[in-house]
């Protein structure tokens, strides 16, 4: 059998040789503002930073764009690159990566990002705010100054402009967050403040809800840069060097010290130590293995949904998504129930609903299976199966079968006794 006509090899041919060449010559075209917003907030789920803060920096230094208009790579007249405007003038990156790689250009704009908090943690060169704990708002407001430089033009004493102002702006507008400044009155008129300078949080603060993790899940060491460290202690002396991508297990923590949560992590019977929550990410459990779907990881349902999987009761959208929010199909409902509750029909007789055509084939059997079970009385000539079921509907059928495995018990335990009830 043909598949393509001549006609159509040719622009096959044509498109992937343009593909080709597009592609080594670094040409590229700009993700949705709305994918972009997602993969920041998945990167910095995973890195245990403020999303919002990395959102609002994206916004400002690029307008949520990494390539022109023309496909070329957005670079500013002093070098910065992408989505997240990062300067590689030191050669910390990859700068075909920080080009051409969307997910690679924001890590790095964390790694700045967490360098600059590193500085104000040590409050030797940039200032800091209250304990330094990672998960306020408030505590990073010289962090952001610093990501665009630790100048004396973003002083709000000085300047209606200052960059952390920015970002506070855009953290409201954008993203309806609201964050409650330091006390400036403690900043010099002009210029920087002075080394030590320690400003404490506000009284009334908010929270950027990172997420922590627990005893004997399973993580990656996750780092743009391949080498990180182990220490002997939170905020210890190192001990042993570990690169990225290998697996560990957290066997304590977290423990806030020093402006990191820290977790003690199993690499091997020999290598263990503590590391900061931001250089790992959580790839699964001891209970359960490696999460086969990523949008779980962080998920309330991780728990249930690996349950089920690994009983291969089901399975997810893709191959690497779960889609845990995403609403179900009366057809998908109808699977999951049949095989949770093993209810099988073995008649080849049409279904009895008016719009049966429309029901997808590997569907038939399990919708066959619940309507013999008398499980779908609610739906009359038509069934929709491709609609999203309700919370009601749900329920109805849930219902339904809890009576009838209680009739089927009861029948069991009294069938020698006669006894006989009505089951509503």
């Amino acid at each position: 059998m043909r598949i393509f006509t001549t006609g159509a090899k040719k622009v096959l041919t044509f498109t992937l040789v343009m593909l080709i060449l597009f592609t080594q010559v670094g040409y590229g075209f700009n993700y949705t503002r709305e994918e972009l917003e997602a993969k920041i907030d998945k990167i910095a789920s995973e890195r245990g930073v403020p999303s919002v803060f990395v959102k609002a920096i994206a916004q400002i230094e690029s307008g949520f764009e990494h390539f022109n208009s023309n496909g070329a790579p957005k670079i500013s007249s002093g070098g910065h690159i992408g989505l997240m405007q990062v300067g590689n003038s030191y050669n910390n990156f990859s700068t075909e990566k920080l080009k051409y790689d969307v997910d690679y250009n924001i890590n790095a704009g964390i790694d700045v990002l967490l360098a600059k908090w590193n500085a104000s943690v040590q409050n030797s060169s940039i200032s800091s705010v209250g304990n330094m704990d990672p998960n306020v708002l408030e505590n990073w407001y010289f962090a952001l100054w610093a990501y665009n430089g630790w100048i004396g033009r973003n002083n709000p004493n000085a300047s209606s402009k200052a960059y952390q102002d920015k970002v506070y702006k855009v953290c409201e507008s954008y993203f309806d967050q609201s964050i409650n400044k330091i006390d400036t009155t403690r900043l010099p008129a002009s210029g920087r403040p002075s080394r030590g300078l320690n400003i404490a949080t506000p009284v009334n603060k908010n929270y950027a809800n990172i997420i922590q993790y627990n005893k004997n899940d399973l993580v990656l060491i996750n780092s743009i840069v391949n080498t990180r460290y182990l220490y002997d202690a939170p905020s210890g002396n190192a001990t042993s060097s570990i690169n990225s991508g290998q697996m560990a297990q957290i066997i304590d923590g977290p423990t806030l010290k020093d402006g990191y949560y820290w977790y003690k992590v199993q690499v091997n019977d020999k290598v263990s130590g503590w590391i900061e929550r931001n250089w790992i990410k959580k790839i699964g459990d001891t209970k359960y293995g490696i999460y086969p779907f990523e949008d779980i990881l962080y998920h309330w349902s991780a728990s249930s949904v690996m349950n089920l999987y690994n009983l291969k009761l089901i399975s997810g959208k893709t191959s690497t998504e779960f889609c845990p929010d995403d609403s179900m199909s009366i057809e998908e409902f109808s699977a999951l129930f049949s095989k949770v509750f093993n209810i099988t029909s073995e008649s080849e007789e049409e279904l009895r609903f008016a719009d049966k055509d429309e029901i997808s084939p590997w569907a038939v059997d399990y919708i066959r299976a619940l309507d013999e079970a008398q499980l779908l009385g609610l739906y009359g000539e038509n069934i929709n199966a491709s609609a999203n079921i309700s919370r009601g509907e749900i329920t109805y059928i849930i219902a339904k079968q809890l009576i009838k495995l209680e009739q089927e018990k009861f029948d069991a335990e009294s069938k020698s006794l006669g006894v006989e009830r009505t089951f509503d």
